[in-house]
């Protein structure tokens, strides 16, 4: 009798429900863990990459002057020692050719004291090279004297020579190495005072590289 009973009371309850199946919130958990996650973006937008630094501008060799543009400085201007009876007739200065080079003379029989400007063609790299070269004939005077030559670029000399009068024919070579980075368009001077009927002629004012090496252009 009992256990009739007992069959018929477990046929009378429900059977539980399935229990879930454990892979699926795994499986959900799978899903949002392998989705990509966003990285915060600040103000102002995605953080750029530094940009690289700008390389340096080539540094450029070659003439710093030329000979059709030199003026002449009047009194007023001259950065000088000017005497006081200085006198320069322009017939006696010019640009020519002298031995196929461009240069730039003065002839002391008619122009004993000259100063003269332009400004430069290029600029000029600290630590390069300013080369200036001056020719003068066989120099004469009635009385020994001295002459002055200079060649000046933004205040720098890059050629200052006192020259013994007489004194035979030579060519003047200077360098000077820049101190300081100098711009496209400072000024130049070339300034001659010499004494006697004499020829003088400024042959080149260039800016060349820091090496030692010169090419037959830069000279």
């Amino acid at each position: 009798m009992r256990a009739a009973f007992l069959t018929l009371l477990l046929a009378a309850c429900p059977s539980q429900a399935a229990e879930p199946e454990p892979e699926a919130p795994m499986k959900e958990l799978d899903a949002r863990v392998a989705e990509p996650v966003d990285e915060p973006v600040e103000a102002g937008g995605p953080r750029e990459a530094a940009p690289a630094e700008a390389a340096a501008a080539p540094e450029e060799v070659g003439p710093l002057v030329i000979h059709e543009l030199w003026s002449m400085v009047d009194a007023e201007h001259d950065p000088f020692d000017r005497p006081q009876d200085a006198g320069c007739n322009r017939a006696g200065v010019m640009p020519e050719l002298l031995a196929d080079e461009a240069v730039y003379s003065v002839d002391t029989g008619f122009c004993g004291y000259i100063t003269a400007t332009q400004t430069t063609l290029l600029p000029i790299a600290k630590g390069q090279r300013i080369k200036a070269r001056l020719w003068h004939f066989e120099l004469s005077a009635p009385q020994p004297a001295m002459a002055h030559a200079e060649v000046t670029v933004d205040g720098l000399a890059v050629l200052d020579e006192q020259v013994p009068i007489p004194s035979p024919g030579g060519l003047l070579v200077r360098e000077l190495v820049a101190p300081r980075a100098i711009p496209k368009g400072a000024p130049a001077f070339f300034h001659l005072h010499n004494h006697g009927a004499n020829s003088w002629s400024l042959v080149a004012v260039a800016v060349l590289p820091r090496t030692s090496q010169t090419t037959d252009s830069v000279r």
